[in-house]
């Protein structure tokens, strides 16, 4: 399988009009995160974010982003595609292995910083979801039995116990 390019943005005009120059956006719906380099806002797709770590604040608050990069295991838990982007680029590309900023105000890195991680969550619980919807089957339309007799089982009890009381009932396949 080839290795889907990602765009958060075709153009800088689909940036979000409320970031500032120095500041960690989180576009969630996009899926990515918009990091400050040289005050400038510079998109980065969520699945290309290996970790996020917001160490214990002394004087400032820190906020260290890790990247997927070529050189380094990828690992089992990278998505798919981003092993084989990297593996694609890595003969001539060059990487950003880890950013880290800093900000005397700490509620602004705790907030991007759990932001990302609830991002990440996302894209990675539909990655998995993607992946098992991959090997479904489409089921052919039921046809009902018309003049057959219709399978039964009687005298069943069901478990866990639903209505407070024991209920015995029949179950019939249509």
């Amino acid at each position: 399988a080839k290795a889907e390019e990602l765009d958060s943005y075709k153009r800088t005009k689909d940036l979000p009009d409320n970031v500032l120059p120095n500041q960690v956006k989180v576009d969630m719906a996009n899926q990515c995160v918009i990091l400050p380099i040289c005050g400038n806002p510079v998109p980065f797709h969520i699945s290309t974010i290996k970790n996020v770590v917001l160490p214990d604040p002394d004087a400032a608050a820190y906020l260290r982003i890790n990247f997927y990069t070529a050189g380094m295991a990828v690992g089992k838990d990278a998505p798919e595609n981003i092993a084989k982007l990297v593996q694609k680029y890595a003969p001539y590309a060059t990487f950003i292995r880890e950013m880290t900023f800093r900000s005397l105000d700490s509620h602004s890195l705790t907030t991007a910083f759990r932001q990302i991680s609830e991002l990440r969550k996302r894209a990675r619980m539909k990655e998995l979801r993607d992946q098992e919807e991959a090997n479904l089957v489409k089921q052919d339309k039921l046809v009902r039995t018309k003049n057959e007799r219709v399978p039964r089982l009687s005298d069943l009890t069901m478990r866990p116990v639903f209505a407070g009381r024991k209920t015995q009932g029949n179950l019939e396949a249509h």
